[in-house]
């Protein structure tokens, strides 16, 4: 593993171990989760690419998808109504 050296004010070593403690954890652990979960983060235009490229290579024009999506939600709507009606 390696490691990488931080200078912090004061405040902001207080207010991480403050975060720390209320997770359970230590000052370094909290800080090296919240690292990492950022830098293996994805954005949301990296999610949705497959997305977008199923939707592409599909043939159908944005109509059509509208159309498929408007049915479906209507679908669900009903069936959530029958639900709570029974």
């Amino acid at each position: 593993m390696e490691s990488i050296t931080l200078e912090l004010t004061p405040e902001v070593v207080r207010r991480i171990s403050e975060r720390a403690s209320k997770a359970g954890t230590d000052a370094e652990a909290y800080m090296a989760g919240i690292i990492e979960r950022e830098a293996v983060m994805q954005t949301f235009d990296e999610i949705l690419a497959p997305v977008r490229q199923g939707f592409a290579e599909s043939g159908l024009s944005e109509d059509e998808w509208t159309e498929i999506f408007e049915e479906e939600l209507g679908a669900v709507r009903e069936e959530r109504r029958l639900a709570q009606a029974a």
